[in-house]
């Protein structure tokens, strides 16, 4: 009997199942039986059932003939599954169970489902499910499924008569492969033994496919080296450290897996494929069933279909699941998308598979059309697997095959590998896809941290709320005015406030410090504030400063205690930063709140403590009033200190002071004061004023009194005399005037007409004869005489001067004794100003005025020659203008003008000037004569002739210019127009013949000159163009250029 090995778990997916120890075919019996028993007991009694959903598995592998009934029960209770789901499972109506059992043969492995296809002839899908230890006796006897169990039993004797199942090929070249691996309908090589259940062991080696083989052909289709339809196997390469390669040489695809019922299954471990191509699925196209790929590598695969893919793998249709363990995927190829992987339904997880960048620019590694992605790792602790780029994290857009749009998706990753768990985090679990993070309150520094051990705690101070963080620093310290005594704090509300009175200065602290005296805070301060002035804080710890009270005061900020204000000073309000000082007149008192008002008699300077006596007998005074006296009054000049009343008191009429007193002094004798009260001195009378009853009196009208004198004496001297009261002296009276009377010397009066004073008289003096005089003069004036121009009115008398009259226009006088004005009248007489001491004669051209006050123009058509009365008509054939001082003959009009009015008595002749293209000889002429003769025009106004066009040229259309005749024309002169030149001449502008062009030239029309006839032509008389040069006719004839003739060449 052979030798068999104990089952274990593995960590690889798929392999939850049995493995039958290795026997000899010829022992067939002998095992029968020896296990026929524990199957009757328990069909699926060793089965290791699980549904491939993306988690880790492993195998299980026995040592001996097989594994005894103890192990079994040991793998089945440590299962745990009850025995009405084993039952379930294995029902025709089950979902997907895949319950494996042993068999007889070598390294078999078979599925219970199959042994009741045999049976029943139906392909269905069951759930996974493990039969414990507990079922032995139920199934039997418990259970309510003997129908089922039947069908087991069925099975089982079934084994008898079907072919063995269940073998181990081993491969060594690519022939034998083809032949195993060419299975199901319509195939080349329909007779291939391998069959469900089978192993295929490849040696280490590489199986090319050979166009030149005879089955390059393909397995069914051309395009495909290897294919199974509906069959379950597995694949692998043997040895330890050996290399199997499945290489399609780049011109087919390696391998085709189709199992549409997904009742097969696909097991493929380590193998490399390379170099498969074809259209969709390079390397391996699967279609139904469940694929299971381990250890293997995908390399140089490709994909040539411009909108499908799949260059390693292609999973097309409703497969169950496709697992990929620790696979690689190596520059594989597709021109669109999907160069290593394309699926459309399903469940595809991925465990440590590695992607390249694709070998296709532009591509992606993986293609999803619907199905359901996950993956997982084989990372140890402290490390996490993640997808590059577009895979990390996955979008829920890839796991579930559409975008938020529903459009299809295809994300590219550089692979599947394992990265540190990063600051912050740690991984405590093997075969993680994620880290654990540190959480709040921690922070972790270390990189691939494998247990939160490595994570610390923030210290006191500082807290930290997110759940991942890298280091200390990102401890958020507690804001100033906060502190906190734990460590691990999770939110900034654990930073508790600092009470009133107490302060944190700095972020992070763990205890808040207390205000010392003078300062306060409230809560959450960051600093404590000064008491300001005004106020004090005795104790430490405080929350608040104390106003200081009336009388009480601080200046400066931060302190302990308040002043008591000093004497002289005073503060009536709380909180006061300074005292007052007391004001002048009033004195501090003991409490200072307040001052008290100084007496009448007393005085204080400000911020005084007492009120002081004011001396009285130097004349010093104090009244209190409202506000106190902060001085005393010095009594001066003119008044006294009334030590009764306090008050300065001014001294009576007839006493003085000198001030500083407290008395008044009585003036001496012979002095007074003027009748003043204050006096300061005593003093004698002014002048004008005597001493009567101690008091001075004004001297009356008429009197005087000099300066000390007693009494007033009379104004009494020639001339004297005093008008107003209290003159201390008398005037004399002005010249022109005298004292009212000798007795009279109150006042002054005019000297009357005919009278003059030269002053200082007390009487007037008369005038002489031939003089006069008015009233108040100084002296008498001679008569007067009237002047030019004016006459007498009235003679002169001794008390008014001549009187004269003014002559009026229209009359004039010499003056003198006139006694009125003389008319100017007779011989053209006028006079046009008043006062006029003669008469105007009006002068040539004019005559006087009607009313003699003025001259006027002679009208036209007369004249005056001057002196004359009135002016005198012109006579026939003369005319004048006005104020003519003669006539004028009538005159003609000048050479280029023409009459418009004929002269009158009034008006001259009127001529008009002719315009150019015009003429006329002047005098009598009424109009100009126009230029129309041939040839004539008038370049200019005022033509007295008109001129003739000369040689060259033509009047214009208007007769006032002349105009070149153009090329080609002239003209001899005087005629209106230019003539052409006769055929063969021609001239420039302004010609006045025309010319011919000589022998041998023609007529250049462009350039309006003589041309020369180009060589081998000739003309005789001059041609009118060019045409017009003829060509030699004669053969061995030539010309010179501006030739006459033509000449025969010398050799002929």
């Amino acid at each position: 009997m052979g030798k068999s090995r104990r089952l274990s778990k593995g960590d690889e997916e798929g392999e939850r199942r049995l493995a039958v120890a290795d026997v000899s075919t010829s022992s067939f019996t002998t095992d029968f039986c020896i296990n026929l028993i524990p199957l009757l007991v328990g069909v699926a009694e060793v089965n290791d059932v699980g549904q491939v959903q993306g988690h880790n598995a492993g195998s299980m592998e026995g040592e001996g003939t097989g594994m005894d009934e103890s192990g079994l029960l040991e793998k089945e209770e440590k299962d745990g599954a009850d025995c009405g789901s084993i039952l379930e499972g294995i029902s025709p109506s089950a979902s997907s169970a895949n319950i494996l059992h042993r068999n007889f043969s070598r390294h078999a492995l078979v599925d219970a489902e199959v042994l009741k296809r045999i049976i029943t002839k139906k392909r269905t899908t069951s759930v996974g499910g493990q039969i414990p230890s507990n079922c032995y006796e139920r199934l039997w006897s418990s259970c309510n499924h003997f129908p089922y169990m039947t069908v087991f039993l069925i099975s089982l004797l079934s084994l008898l008569v079907c072919p063995v199942t269940g073998e181990e090929f081993i491969v060594n070249d690519q022939t034998s492969l083809f032949n195993l691996m060419c299975v199901g309908d319509s195939v080349k090589v329909p007779s291939s033994p391998l069959s469900i259940g089978d192993h295929i062991t490849l040696n280490a080696g590489t199986y090319v496919h050979d166009s030149t083989d005879e089955n390059s052909y393909g397995c069914r289709y051309s395009h495909t080296v290897y294919q199974t339809t509906g069959i379950s196997f597995t694949v692998s390469c043997s040895g330890s450290g050996g290399t199997c390669v499945l290489d399609g040489n780049t011109e087919k695809r390696i391998f085709a897996f189709y199992d549409v019922e997904k009742d097969g299954e696909l097991l493929i471990k380590n193998l490399t494929w390379r170099n498969g191509r074809i259209d969709k699925g390079g390397c391996l196209y699967v279609e139904g069933g469940r694929v299971n790929i381990q250890h293997s590598t995908f390399t140089n695969c490709e994909a040539t279909h411009g909108s499908i893919g799949g260059g390693g793998i292609f999973a097309w249709g409703s497969i169950d699941y496709l697992h990929l363990h620790s696979v690689r995927f190596l520059a594989n190829k597709s021109p669109v998308y999907g160069a290593d992987l394309y699926v459309y339904q399903g469940s595809i997880q991925l465990y440590g598979c590695e992607f390249s960048q694709p070998a296709s620019a532009g591509s992606s590694n993986v293609h999803n059309k619907g199905a359901s992605i996950s993956f997982s790792s084989n990372c140890p602790k402290g490390q996490l697997g993640v997808l590059s780029e577009d895979y990390n994290p996955v979008p829920a857009s890839f796991l579930s095959g559409v975008d938020a749009t529903g459009e299809l998706v295809s994300y590219s990753t550089e692979g599947i590998f394992c990265s540190l768990c990063p600051h912050g985090t740690f991984g405590a679990e093997d075969y993680a896809t994620s880290c654990s993070p540190c959480g709040q309150g921690m922070y972790g520094e270390t990189m691939g941290a494998i247990s939160n051990s490595s994570c610390s705690m923030c210290p006191p101070g500082t807290y930290q709320e997110d759940e991942i963080a890298n280091s200390i620093n990102d401890c958020i310290s507690c804001s100033e005015g906060k502190f906190s005594q734990l460590s691990a704090a999770t939110s900034r509300f654990q930073c508790r406030n600092c009470e009133p009175g107490t302060y944190s200065s700095s972020v992070g602290a763990t205890s808040c410090l207390i205000c010392t005296q003078g300062k306060y805070s409230f809560e959450m301060a960051s600093a404590c504030s000064n008491c300001p002035a005004g106020r004090a804080s005795s104790i430490e710890g405080s929350n608040s400063c104390t106003d200081c009270v009336a009388g009480k005061y601080t200046s400066a900020p931060a302190q302990t205690t308040c002043n008591d204000c000093d004497l002289g000073t005073y503060t009536n309000n709380n909180a006061s930063v300074t005292c007052a000082a007391c004001p002048g007149g009033k004195s501090g008192n003991d409490n200072r709140q307040g001052c008290d008002l100084c007496p009448n008699g007393k005085f204080s300077n400000p911020a005084s403590a007492t009120c002081s006596d004011c001396n009285s007998t130097a004349g010093y005074v104090s009244i209190a009033g409202s506000n106190g006296a902060s001085i005393c009054e010095f009594c001066g000049a003119g008044f006294y200190a009334d030590i009764s009343t306090h008050e300065c008191k001014e001294c009576e009429v007839g006493k003085f002071s000198i001030g500083g007193k407290n008395k008044c002094e009585v003036c001496p004798a012979g002095t007074n004061t003027n009748n003043q009260v204050a006096a300061t001195a005593c003093e004698p009378c002014s002048p004008g004023s005597v001493t009567v009853d101690n008091i001075c009196v004004q001297c009356e009208k008429g009197k005087y009194a000099a300066f000390g004198a007693l009494t007033c004496s009379e104004c009494s001297g020639e001339g004297e005399y005093a008008a107003e009261k209290g003159q201390a002296a008398c005037f004399n009276a002005p010249a022109g005037f005298k004292p009212v009377s000798e007795t009279d010397r109150t006042g002054i009066v005019a000297c009357p007409p005919g009278k003059y004073s030269i002053g200082g008289k007390t009487s007037c003096t008369s005038c002489k004869r031939g003089e006069f005089s008015e009233e108040g003069a100084v002296g008498c004036s001679t008569c007067t005489s009237c002047a030019a121009g004016r006459y007498t009115i009235n003679t002169c008398s001794p008390t008014s001067d001549t009187v004269c009259g003014d002559c009026l226009a229209g009359t004039a006088s010499s003056g003198g004794t006139s006694t009125e004005c003389t008319a100017c009248v007779g011989n053209g007489k006028y006079s046009d100003t008043d006062l006029a001491s003669f008469c105007k004669t009006a002068k040539a051209g004019f005559k006087p005025t009607e009313d003699r006050k003025g001259e006027e123009q002679c009208l036209e058509g007369t004249f005056s020659t001057g002196g004359a009365e009135e002016c005198t008509a012109c006579g026939d054939g003369a005319t004048s203008g006005k104020g003519a001082a003669g006539c004028s003959t009538c005159a003609t009009c000048a050479v280029g003008h023409y009459m418009i009015s004929t002269c009158s008595q009034t008006a001259d002749t009127h001529c008009g000037v002719c315009p150019a293209g015009k003429a006329s000889m002047g005098r009598n002429a009424t109009e100009c004569t126009p230029c129309t003769n041939a040839g004539e025009y008038s370049d200019s106004d005022k033509a007295g002739a008109c001129k003739l066009a000369p040689a060259g040229t033509k009047p214009s259309a208007d007769r006032t210019t002349i105009e070149l005749c153009p090329k080609n024309h002239f003209s001899i002169g005087a005629n209106d127009t230019c003539s052409p030149c006769p055929d063969g001449g021609y001239s420039k502008p302004g010609s006045f013949a025309c010319e011919r062009c000589s022998t041998g030239e023609y007529f250049n029309e462009t350039e309006n000159a003589c041309g020369i006839c180009p060589k081998n032509t000739f003309t005789l008389s001059g041609a009118t163009s060019i045409d017009g040069c003829t060509p030699c006719q004669n053969a061995g004839e030539f010309a010179k250029p501006g030739s006459g003739y033509c000449e025969k060449c010398p050799q002929y």
